[in-house]
Protein backbone atom coordinates (compact mmCIF):
# COMPACT_ATOMS: atom_id res chain seq x y z
CA UNK A 1 0.00 0.00 0.00
CA UNK A 2 0.99 3.83 -0.65
CA UNK A 3 0.51 6.85 1.40
CA UNK A 4 -1.77 9.63 -0.35
CA UNK A 5 -2.54 13.08 0.41
CA UNK A 6 -5.40 15.20 -0.60
CA UNK A 7 -7.36 18.11 0.91
CA UNK A 8 -11.43 18.91 0.62
CA UNK A 9 -13.07 21.95 1.09
CA UNK A 10 -16.29 20.64 3.04
CA UNK A 11 -19.51 22.19 3.98
CA UNK A 12 -22.19 20.38 6.52
CA UNK A 13 -25.09 19.28 5.18
CA UNK A 14 -27.97 20.85 7.64
CA UNK A 15 -28.31 24.49 8.76
CA UNK A 16 -27.49 25.67 12.30
CA UNK A 17 -24.17 23.69 12.31
CA UNK A 18 -20.92 25.32 14.31
CA UNK A 19 -19.01 25.07 11.16
CA UNK A 20 -19.75 27.08 7.96
CA UNK A 21 -17.23 24.90 6.14
CA UNK A 22 -13.98 23.54 6.64
CA UNK A 23 -10.62 22.34 4.64
CA UNK A 24 -10.01 18.29 5.42
CA UNK A 25 -6.49 17.49 5.17
CA UNK A 26 -6.10 13.05 4.41
CA UNK A 27 -3.87 11.09 4.76
CA UNK A 28 -4.76 7.49 3.50
CA UNK A 29 -2.68 4.57 2.62
CA UNK A 30 -4.69 2.63 -0.05
CA UNK A 31 -3.78 0.32 -2.88
CA UNK A 32 -4.52 3.37 -5.22
CA UNK A 33 -4.79 7.20 -5.56
CA UNK A 34 -8.17 6.24 -6.74
CA UNK A 35 -8.81 4.33 -3.64
CA UNK A 36 -7.49 6.55 -1.34
CA UNK A 37 -9.78 9.50 -2.65
CA UNK A 38 -13.04 7.10 -2.33
CA UNK A 39 -12.41 6.07 1.03
CA UNK A 40 -11.88 9.96 2.19
CA UNK A 41 -14.72 11.33 0.39
CA UNK A 42 -17.15 8.46 1.14
CA UNK A 43 -15.47 8.90 4.98
CA UNK A 44 -16.59 12.88 5.08
CA UNK A 45 -20.35 11.99 3.34
CA UNK A 46 -20.94 9.96 5.65
CA UNK A 47 -19.93 12.10 8.90
CA UNK A 48 -22.54 14.74 7.34
CA UNK A 49 -20.26 16.77 5.12
CA UNK A 50 -20.85 17.95 1.70
CA UNK A 51 -17.77 18.07 -0.62
CA UNK A 52 -17.33 21.65 -2.79
CA UNK A 53 -13.68 20.73 -3.83
CA UNK A 54 -11.21 18.40 -3.55
CA UNK A 55 -7.50 18.37 -4.53
CA UNK A 56 -5.75 15.16 -6.87
CA UNK A 57 -4.37 12.47 -4.43
CA UNK A 58 -0.56 12.74 -4.15
CA UNK A 59 1.82 10.14 -3.16
CA UNK A 60 3.39 11.05 -0.14
CA UNK A 61 6.35 10.02 2.57
CA UNK A 62 6.86 11.03 5.98
CA UNK A 63 9.87 13.40 5.17
CA UNK A 64 7.66 15.47 2.82
CA UNK A 65 5.52 17.00 6.07
CA UNK A 66 9.13 16.71 8.62
CA UNK A 67 8.74 20.85 8.20
CA UNK A 68 4.93 20.88 9.64
CA UNK A 69 4.52 19.02 12.86
CA UNK A 70 0.68 18.98 12.52
CA UNK A 71 0.78 17.35 9.18
CA UNK A 72 3.60 15.00 10.25
CA UNK A 73 1.73 13.81 12.95
CA UNK A 74 -1.51 13.25 10.42
CA UNK A 75 0.83 11.18 8.36
CA UNK A 76 2.18 9.34 11.50
CA UNK A 77 -1.97 8.40 12.42
CA UNK A 78 -2.22 7.09 8.90
CA UNK A 79 0.64 4.75 9.30
CA UNK A 80 -0.58 3.38 12.17
CA UNK A 81 -4.23 3.26 11.59
CA UNK A 82 -4.83 3.49 7.67
CA UNK A 83 -6.11 6.91 7.59
CA UNK A 84 -5.93 10.37 9.00
CA UNK A 85 -8.30 13.23 8.35
CA UNK A 86 -7.53 16.84 10.22
CA UNK A 87 -10.34 19.07 9.87
CA UNK A 88 -9.41 22.99 9.73
CA UNK A 89 -12.84 24.48 9.93
CA UNK A 90 -14.14 28.33 9.76
CA UNK A 91 -17.50 29.98 10.85
CA UNK A 92 -19.12 32.54 8.70
CA UNK A 93 -19.19 36.53 10.50
CA UNK A 94 -22.24 36.59 12.14
CA UNK A 95 -22.73 33.08 12.59
CA UNK A 96 -21.10 33.02 15.82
Amino acid sequence: MSMFYLVFEVRPTEQGGVLGGAYVHCWVNRESAEIASFHAASRLRDAGWVIDSGSEPALVWREDFLHDEVALEGFDMAVREGEALQMHGWVFEGDA
